[in-house]
């Protein structure tokens, strides 16, 4: 996709550091708005100590994520061709989907687009 190409592909820093990256250059509204936000969200994360920050938009499709692996700009939704749909985040998304108003929690285990380490 063209996120993937702007932010994962194109991306100057290496694997691990592509969250460095404030913005890409584009006249695409996305990469403005990515300026604005990426750095807070980035320092929310160091601080916390998060595993990352993810955003899917109403159809499964991952539209941010502070580190931009390989599942960035991909799409979760159970019935969708997402590579990683049956993933802990496609089971988050598909229960956040079925109870908007709780927490969903889902079981550590393997993350592929984090080389297989644990996620929750």
């Amino acid at each position: 996709s063209g996120l993937q190409s702007a932010y994962i592909t194109n991306n100057p820093y290496p694997p691990g550091e592509k969250d460095k990256l404030n913005f890409s250059s584009g006249s695409e509204a996305y990469h403005a708005v990515h300026k604005q936000y990426h750095p807070r969200y980035r320092d929310i994360l160091y601080t916390e100590n998060y595993y990352d920050i993810f955003m899917l938009d109403m159809e499964g499709n991952l539209v941010y994520s502070v580190y931009k692996e390989l599942d960035y700009a991909t799409n979760f939704a159970i019935g969708g061709t997402g590579q990683w749909k049956d993933s802990g985040l496609g089971e988050a998304f598909e229960g956040a989907l079925a109870n908007p108003d709780d927490i969903t929690v889902i079981d550590w285990k393997p993350y592929g687009p984090s080389n297989g380490a644990l996620a929750s």
